[in-house]
């Protein structure tokens, strides 16, 4: 009986006022507040109205603190529950998770804020996941908040891009952001990457010709043609009545008379034809 006494005693000491065995039944106390953070929580439900300014009951009920990337919601709580997407709780003894920062993200259950991995942009607070750098743009760091647009001379051309590509030979690139290149027009070619403007897109030289959008490199001027000027798309025939049999010529003097006992009966043969017996 006088052990039974001393252990009572000794338990009033310890948890003072706060903790009172025949008590009624009251609701949390906002002092209690302060030492959340039991996994699980422990129910405070004992402590006394009278009591509400001492606290110290209620700190050596609750010793263990929640699991990293939990948090406990408030003291009566029975459970802690795994911190919010868009949230992180860093000490596990979290009242209130903290909001994920700028150029992170944070998952359900986050313990920190994770980097916003590359080829993604976390442009705001609170997100669960990165936002894929979008075409026209690139990202090639962690925790970046923005996009950057593609400079000139590159193109982006697909989502989460780390990366821009060189614009190819035959095209231009004259405007930041751009998801496609813009291709040299015909009667001009451009061998080299980068380009920037249309001005790299140079002229097919004389005896030269370039038939196609985007040509990297020109063409000779093909037998039976002659080619007089810069910038030509399409050869010109030599006339009917004459033959040209070498390539890259420039003059439409370059174009043969027909030689006695040949005939030429077209535009733009490379070689006369015998004429028959007769």
């Amino acid at each position: 009986m006088i052990k039974l006494f001393i252990f009572l005693h000794f338990i009033k000491i310890i948890y003072g006022q706060c903790y009172s065995p025949g008590a009624a039944q009251n609701p949390v106390l906002p002092s209690c507040s302060q030492v959340c953070g039991c996994n699980p929580p422990i129910n405070y439900q004992n402590c006394m109205t009278s009591t509400q300014g001492n606290s110290g009951g209620c700190q050596e009920l609750c010793l263990t603190p929640a699991s990293p990337g939990f948090y406990v919601p408030t003291c009566a709580g029975e459970y802690s529950l795994p911190c919010p997407a868009g949230t992180y709780c860093p000490n596990g003894a979290t009242v209130t998770p903290t909001p994920c920062v700028i150029g992170n993200y944070c998952p359900e259950g986050s313990v920190n804020p994770i980097a916003c991995q590359t080829g993604y942009y976390c442009p705001t607070g609170g997100l669960v996941t990165g936002k894929p750098c979008q075409p026209g743009n690139y990202c090639p760091n962690q925790n970046l908040i923005n996009q950057i647009p593609c400079p000139l001379g590159n193109f982006c051309p697909s989502q989460g891009m780390l990366t821009p590509f060189q614009c190819d030979p035959g095209n231009y690139c004259d405007t930041t952001g751009m998801t496609v290149t813009k291709s040299c027009p015909t009667g001009t070619y451009n061998p080299l990457f980068g380009a920037v403007n249309i001005t790299s897109c140079s002229l097919c030289p004389i005896g030269t010709y370039c038939p196609n959008f985007g040509s990297v490199n020109f063409l000779n001027c093909p037998i039976g043609h002659y080619c007089p000027i810069e910038g030509m798309s399409q050869p010109t025939a030599c006339p009917i009545g004459t033959y040209n049999p070498l390539s890259g010529k420039t003059r439409q003097i370059d174009c043969l008379g027909c030689p006695k006992g040949n005939y030429c009966p077209q535009q733009g043969i490379s070689f006369p034809f015998t004429c028959p017996p007769g």
